[in-house]
């Protein structure tokens, strides 16, 4: 892995990815990027080399959406033979155009479609970065791994880990709407399950120190190697669109690592040429926590908006749980990503939140077209309409929505909203059906 790297994206200090525990710069404290050297291959010979590797075979390169953009040419992951990479058939999304339903809810007449990054081997868009993760603690030999998660970071870390064969540690904050599937998926991979009082963010301390000794390898997003697997979302939605972006990338904001992500992807897809014109980042927080979004409203430039970040210091409920966040730790390469083209007229990202009525009904409205999508999505779906409204995403515009979990992780939501719909019958006619039904 000589070719890929780590680089503070504070003060450029550069050190090696295998050797990393703490992932926190020594020099001023501040959160790496992976870099790569890539080789000098030609646009088209990478696309053509994509497009073939999207063709289903037994071959790992064919069976991973992430690792298709990797191997040992590196191309746009790092530099990782088959035979060391850890994966469990992650990345091969469906991409799905909205329906009638949410044109007319989202209005605009946009060229709507959703990335289904759910449809996962444990139902989230984390397995993306995580077979990223643990493929480099593999590699490094670390003796174990470490998470704090709202549920979909610790069934991501669990899996990966136990097919790595690596013990997994995952923190979850007791009171803070954990479903029982996301309880019992880390526990199905023999993780070692530790709960506790308080939100996401009250551990963050102690999980710091724990990372610092050096003695366990965080899988957050900290981790820039979660950050890498991520990219893969852009690089699939390209390859859908004929090594297009859209207009739009519209992405929930808890921790950062989608915002983050969609942004580097981005930059790779220029810097190689398989792209020519970027898109820009909508991100989304839920009402109950929206420190990024707060400080972005009236901001003329990142450095305004990074002057006036203020985190929370406590958080509202919200369906959306993996939102619950008050103090994002990519908090900075939010800004970055998001902000990061604010300097050239025309191309900046942009923020919005979604109030919880609002982000129950997208996904509801998202459910009448035939697409499941989780809490979080449903922020996604109510932010893209704020932005619709005011005239932020303009009629007729390419977006695109990333859909982070599966529906079924949250089945409670649904009970809550539509177990009243359910019609009991006493008998088992064919009458009584109809009747029921009232059709």
């Amino acid at each position: 892995m000589k070719n890929t790297y780590l680089k503070c994206g504070d003060c450029d200090y550069e050190t090696d990815l295998l050797l990393e525990r703490k992932f926190a710069c020594p020099e001023c404290g501040g959160l790496y990027d992976v870099e790569h050297r890539f080789l000098n291959i030609d646009a088209a010979t990478r696309r053509h080399t994509f497009d073939r590797r999207a063709v289903p075979k037994t071959s790992i390169m064919h069976r991973s959406g992430v690792w298709r953009f990797g191997g040992t040419t590196g191309i746009l992951m790092p530099y990782i033979l088959p035979e060391q990479m850890i994966s469990l058939g992650e990345g091969m999304h469906p991409f799905v155009p909205g329906g009638k339903a949410l044109r007319k809810w989202i209005g605009g007449n946009l060229d709507l479609y959703f990335l289904l990054e759910g449809i996962n081997p444990t139902g989230s868009f984390k397995d993306n970065g995580m077979t990223v993760a643990v493929t480099d603690a593999s590699i490094a030999g670390v003796k174990a791994l470490i998470c704090r998660s709202t549920g979909d970071t610790s069934a991501a870390a669990a899996a990966y880990a136990a097919r790595a064969g690596i013990p997994c540690i995952t923190l979850l904050p007791r009171n803070q709407g954990i479903t029982p599937s996301q309880i019992v998926q880390p526990l199905a991979h023999n993780s070692v399950v530790i709960t506790y009082p308080g939100t996401f963010d009250d551990i963050k301390d102690a999980y710091n120190e724990l990372v610092l000794s050096g003695e366990y390898y965080p899988v957050n997003s900290i981790n820039p190697a979660r950050i890498e697997g991520h990219t893969a979302t852009v690089y699939i939605t390209a390859q859908f669109l004929g090594w297009e972006l859209p207009d739009w990338f519209a992405v929930p904001v808890g921790n950062g690592s989608n915002s983050t992500s969609v942004g580097i992807g981005m930059r790779r897809l220029l810097e190689t040429g398989l792209a020519q014109k970027p898109a820009r980042i909508l991100g989304v927080q839920a009402h109950s926590a929206s420190p990024l979004y707060d400080a972005w409203v009236g901001s003329r430039n990142n450095k305004e908006w990074l002057a006036k970040y203020v985190s929370l210091t406590g958080v509202g409920n919200t369906a959306a749980t993996a939102q619950n966040i008050g103090n994002p730790a990519s908090h900075k390469k939010v800004i970055r990503e998001i902000g990061g083209f604010r300097e050239t007229e025309g191309c900046s990202g942009a923020m919005e939140k979604a109030e919880e009525g609002d982000l129950r009904a997208g996904m509801f409205v998202a459910g009448a077209d035939g697409i499941e999508v989780c809490p979080q999505t449903g922020v996604v779906i109510a932010g893209v309409r704020n932005a619709v409204r005011k005239g932020i995403i303009k009629n007729g515009q390419r977006v695109v929505i990333v859909s982070t979990a599966h529906l079924l992780k949250f089945v409670h939501v649904v009970e809550e909203e539509r177990g009243s719909m359910i019609r009991e019958i006493n008998d088992c006619r064919a009458e009584s059906v109809v009747r029921a039904a009232g059709l």
